[in-house]
């Protein structure tokens, strides 16, 4: 007996929190249909679903904002949202935190629909990785590369069907066999860092050019510095 009344009593709860009256209890005169009263001039009924919310009171989305002040009135299940009722945006990117695949990504870099860095611009096959370099005469990538890599390597993975070639390249000081090898080893260190951080190996290849195409003349520091650098070449 005790819960069936507990029962009850929610129920009536539940129906009194949208304004409509609990079981048994009549209208009042004045308000047929439960909601405005008749009596006021241009009033239209509120009219209410079956729980006795009426439109003011539906919730559609059901994020606990209801829809008359919900500006996001189709956010998913489960999502957290702020006062408006829109998801919340951690990074800024305008990609919801529940559909984000790269929920920090550093605010303002472009990003794609699942809020991961855009790698490749629409028609572009080459990218020069910024802020990747090594440890002098070494293939070590400095703390700073790695930093950068991490947001390469949430892109693709985030993009399983772009398969990339890893090119590494140097200056021309010292030797051509000297350059070549070094150059491999820079672009297999990238390789590795990037499977290590979620990417498919099937995504990747790695080759090292050495001295050849310079992006700037080799005659200046600034120039040499310029051409000592890791590219990403897209396949497909």
């Amino acid at each position: 007996m005790l819960s069936k009344i507990l029962i009850a009593t929610a129920a009536t709860a539940a129906l009194a929190a949208c304004g409509a009256k609990p079981p048994g209890v009549p209208n009042k005169p004045d308000m047929p249909g439960g909601g405005v009263p008749s009596g006021v001039p241009g009033a239209t009924p509120d009219h209410v679903d079956p729980n006795g919310c009426g439109r003011s009171q539906l919730d559609s989305d059901s994020d606990g904002v209801a829809d008359a002040s919900d500006q996001c009135p189709h956010t998913q299940a489960g999502e957290t949202v702020d006062s408006r009722g829109c998801g919340l945006d951690s990074d800024g990117d305008k990609v919801p935190d529940v559909a984000d695949k790269c929920p920090d990504t550093p605010r303002g870099h472009a990003v794609d629909p699942q809020g991961c860095p855009v790698l490749f611009e629409p028609g572009e096959k080459r990218l020069t990785l910024q802020g990747v370099v090594f440890e002098t005469g070494k293939s070590t990538l400095t703390p700073e590369s790695q930093s950068v890599l991490l947001e390469v390597a949430k892109q693709l993975a985030a993009h399983p069907e772009v398969r990339v070639q890893v090119a590494g390249y140097t200056d021309n000081t010292g030797s051509r066999k000297t350059n070549v090898r070094i150059s491999q080893e820079r672009a297999v260190a990238v390789e590795h860092f990037l499977e290590s951080n979620g990417v498919s190996p099937a995504q990747l290849t790695a080759k090292g050019f050495g001295p050849d195409n310079p992006v700037a003349p080799n005659n200046t520091t600034e120039g040499r510095a310029q051409n000592r650098r890791v590219d990403l070449i897209r396949l497909n």
